[in-house]
């Protein structure tokens, strides 16, 4: 194996005030873009072929090194780590707006995102049926849509045979994740791409024709009035926040949006593939060139991420507080109408409450597996029997109420969470977890609505994996269901009966409890708690010392987020607040 040599003694000097730094290659001492005094540093080679840099939202850079199937990290802090091994031989890379990379998998043809963890999940891998030749590079729009060029290079590791696609294009994934439409069909090998901040341009390099292209993008995602920005090709491109354009393949050439070329710099490899911004202040431009990463610092900074405008969920200031410890694993947890809150320890068959003033007691022994609760408008508290199989109300006083044990005369499988509508309506999902499968008398893991006043239950979802956590709008008009089986949560519409249609993706994780604030924000709880907005779109992980199960607001202010979390009861002073 070839060692990776790393060049980081005149780093910190790269991200410091003074950049007058030895350099092996240097650009003109008047450019237009490099910063007064800087010069191209080597900072890591003897790689194989190195591409895709892009920097998180800290200016962490990221990249490949596509022959050896790694995804590396060149920090902030000068250090270089490896990411990820067998990222499916990634090319070009991109952040997207919760910290997940996006990635131009080139091993099986297909657009990917991996979360920190290294977790993969395929975003795309066709169109119309039939497999894409090799996405390449790509660039993420604001609304959260992905550009990305497709072109065919024929690779010894494939096991695939020719091109299905009619031709090389460049398609646009929208913010759903799952609509792929064609917006380029007239290009002969489209490579490089990048936006405009404003996401009202695109430029897109035709590799083959050696020519690159601005477009105009229209809302739908589709993309006209193609016009010739200059007579030069590139591999991968960037962009900064005077509008000038970087391109790659015999060093940098730097065009400004008059496609007039302002700036050349020297790079000296066989080859310039790629180039981004990042860095603490995404002031310094990182070049992939052959087996090389090199960095220089530049007058003028990326606009690959855009700083939030929304303020956090959580208060000012607030951490995470473990409330208390020592269960076995806690769930379910739900306030009154005081804000005390009442979760559950299921192995240890008790329900406990934490009171406003904080004090932790016990409301109920032999719980039959309680697992999801809730408080009706009387002050009962509703609670799914997992070892029971029913759900059953309970008093103030301690007193009992089965409130349903079956579906059309069998017995239910194991119910887990419940929401109860504003019409007292009450949806319950019902997995089967732990236990054997073969007293289950369902023929399946379905959800059921049980109508106000009770009655029969009617089964309201019937094609589900494995559904667990549940929680519906205040309005009553929407119900969020986890498929904690297919790690996806839906929305679905509630219809005037309790039936639900109109299903659609609204997250593209699965979840263990959960639930909503006052501005419509879903809560899931996965290896963190994370933040959606009514959109779809995840504004914030909140990170908790054990792994989640379950979330609620309490409190006297409704305002404390309290967490389940396997042996403990953590919470968090929030700035919105629960309904």
């Amino acid at each position: 194996m070839r060692k990776t040599a790393i060049l980081l003694g005149s780093l910190a000097v790269l991200f410091a005030l003074d950049y007058t730094i030895t350099a092996q290659d240097s650009t003109p001492a008047k450019s237009s873009v490099i910063a007064p005094g800087a010069e191209l540093k080597l900072l890591a080679e003897a790689f194989s072929f190195t591409e895709g840099p892009a920097a998180d939202k800290k200016g962490n850079v990221y990249f490949t090194d596509q022959p050896n199937d790694k995804i590396y990290i060149f920090s902030t802090d000068g250090k270089l780590s490896v990411f990820l091994e067998g990222g499916e031989r990634s090319n070009g890379l991109y952040f997207d707006a919760n910290g997940d990379l996006l990635a131009c998998a080139d091993l099986y043809n297909r657009l990917v995102s991996f979360d920190m963890n290294g977790k993969m999940t395929v975003l795309i891998d066709s169109y119309k049926a039939k497999l894409l030749n090799a996405p390449n590079d790509l660039w993420r729009d604001l609304k959260g849509g992905i550009y990305f060029t497709d072109p065919f290079y024929k690779r010894d590791y494939w096991n695939r045979g020719p091109s299905e696609q009619d031709g090389q294009h460049v398609y646009y994934l929208k913010p759903d994740r799952k609509t792929l439409i064609r917006v380029t069909e007239d290009l002969e090998q489209p490579n490089g791409i990048i936006g405009t901040h404003d996401g009202k341009l695109l430029y897109v390099a035709d590799i083959k024709a050696w020519k690159t292209y601005v477009y105009n993008i229209n809302d739908n995602g589709t993309l006209s009035n193609k016009k010739l920005f200059c007579e030069t090709g590139s591999d991968g491109m960037t962009i900064d926040d005077k509008g000038n354009v970087y391109l790659t393949g015999k060093g940098v050439p730097v065009f400004n949006p008059a496609g007039e070329q302002i700036d050349h710099i020297d790079v000296n490899e066989g080859w310039t593939a790629n180039i981004t911004f990042g860095g603490p202040e995404f002031d310094t431009l990182f070049i992939t060139a052959s087996d090389s990463l090199y960095a220089v610092k530049s007058k003028n900074k990326g606009v690959t991420w855009t700083k939030p405008t929304a303020k956090s969920v959580v208060a000012p200031g607030a951490k995470v507080e473990k409330l208390s410890g020592g269960f076995v694993f806690t769930e379910g947890p739900a306030a009154d109408a005081k804000g005390n809150v009442y979760f559950t320890d299921i192995p240890n068959n008790r329900i406990h409450v934490f009171s406003t003033d904080g004090k932790l007691s016990t409301f109920r022994e032999n719980s039959r597996g309680a697992n999801g609760l809730y408080f009706d408008p009387d002050g009962n508290l509703l609670a799914c029997e997992g070892g029971g199989r029913q759900l059953v109300s309970i008093d103030p006083k301690g007193n009992v109420t089965i409130l349903a044990d079956n579906y059309k005369d069998k017995k239910l499988n194991s119910l887990n969470d419940l929401w109860r509508a504003p019409n007292g309506g009450i949806y319950l999902t019902d997995p089967r977890y732990g236990r054997s499968r073969d007293n289950m008398e369902q023929d399946g893991e379905h959800v059921y609505y049980l109508p106000p006043g009770g009655g029969e239950l009617i089964r309201v979802v019937d094609d589900m994996v494995r559904p667990n956590g549940l929680i519906g709008t205040a309005d009553g008009k929407l119900l969020y269901i986890a498929d904690h089986g297919d790690s996806k949560t839906w929305a679905c519409k509630v219809n005037p009966d309790g039936t639900l249609s109109d299903k659609k993706l609204f997250a593209n994780e699965g979840s263990d409890g959960m639930t909503i604030d006052n501005e419509g924000n879903i809560y899931l709880t996965t290896d963190a708690v994370k933040v959606y907005n009514a959109k779809g779109q995840k504004i914030e992980t909140i990170k908790i010392p054990e792994r989640p199960s379950n979330v609620c607001f309490g409190g006297p202010d409704n305002k404390t987020l309290f967490i389940t979390a396997r042996t403990s009861l953590y919470s968090l002073d929030m700035r919105t607040k629960g309904l």
